[in-house]
């Protein structure tokens, strides 16, 4: 199933889930207000979809497959830009899903596949740990910050690195040699 939602600022209107991802642009493409955007990144198309308020009806009933969804500009505002229409990725039903579930779960800034994020998080502790424990050692003081921030979580330490717990921190953990060697990367 694929969730169709309507957002403008903090504005956000949920019209419906589709069986299949088509049958979604399908339902987008047949409004004659929406303007559709492509774009090519990496060999791979990203369309957008977005409508302006001034061109949306006052009142009218879409119907798609003998579905009406009432739909009226006086769901958004003329002040807060243009309007945007999303899928969102597949969604599964949680009760026929046999095994972990697909998708992404966000760990602090950074999404993670759902099949990575057990291993992902265990490394990320791993890092904190032994970046806390190799500076407390030699008696430097750290300090973790930036929880919820933009750019995310990262340890300050005394006279020395700061490092954020990101992604590639996370990658360069995972791939070390040794806790030394590690410890001799984020330094430099």
């Amino acid at each position: 199933m694929y969730l169709v939602e309507l957002q403008q600022g903090d504005r956000r209107h949920t019209v419906g889930l589709f069986r299949e991802k088509k049958e979604a642009k399908e339902w987008i493409e047949a409004l004659p207000y929406v303007r559709k955007e492509s774009e090519v990144f990496g060999g791979q198309e990203f369309v957008t979809y977005t409508m302006n308020y001034e061109d949306l009806p006052l009142y009218e009933e879409i119907v798609w497959k003998g579905s009406r969804y009432p739909f009226t500009k006086y769901m958004f505002t003329p002040d807060d830009g243009r309007i945007e229409l999303f899928i969102w990725d597949k969604l599964p039903i949680i009760g026929e899903v046999e095994g972990r579930v697909e998708g992404m779960t966000q760990v602090d800034t950074y999404l993670i596949p759902n099949e990575e994020t057990e291993s992902y998080i265990t490394a990320r502790e791993e890092v904190r740990n032994a970046i806390t424990m190799h500076y407390e050692k030699i008696e430097k003081h750290v300090e973790a910050g930036g929880v919820g921030s933009q750019d995310g979580e990262y340890l300050i330490v005394e006279d020395g690195p700061f490092v954020h717990l990101d992604a590639s921190t996370i990658q360069q953990w995972q791939e070390k040699s040794t806790v030394e060697y590690f410890i001799k990367q984020i330094e430099s």
